[in-house]
């Protein structure tokens, strides 16, 4: 089934050792499987994600209704940037992380 944006970035925030979490709001009951999906790769210095989220199917009541997604930091992101960029439909919101510690080289062809 096809995810469309949520309606609102709230936060983002480091959790855990390396792994986002990203707050945000839905306007009505019933979003589930919330993900950020990360854009393809642009000039733009930054790691940029859209908040999306699987919308409910038929009748839901109409209500602000909080969501959250986690994702798990990779040494090829880090490497990049350390500047985030996460797109609701409704606004974005960017945090740049100076605590993130840079992976050697040795570790990215590990993960390969």
């Amino acid at each position: 089934m096809t995810k469309t944006q949520v309606f609102e970035v709230k936060r983002i925030e480091l959790f855990g050792e390396r792994s986002l979490k990203v707050s945000g709001t839905v306007t009505t009951d019933g979003w589930k499987n919330a993900e950020l999906i990360k854009r393809s790769p642009s000039p733009s210095p930054s790691n940029e994600f859209d908040f999306v989220a699987q919308s409910p199917d038929g009748s839901v009541p109409q209500v602000i209704t909080p969501i959250e997604a986690i994702y798990e930091i990779s040494p090829v992101d880090i490497i990049h940037s350390n500047h985030f960029v996460v797109y609701a439909s409704q606004n974005r919101q960017e945090v740049t992380i100076n605590d993130l510690p840079i992976p050697e080289p040795a570790a990215l062809v590990e993960n390969f």
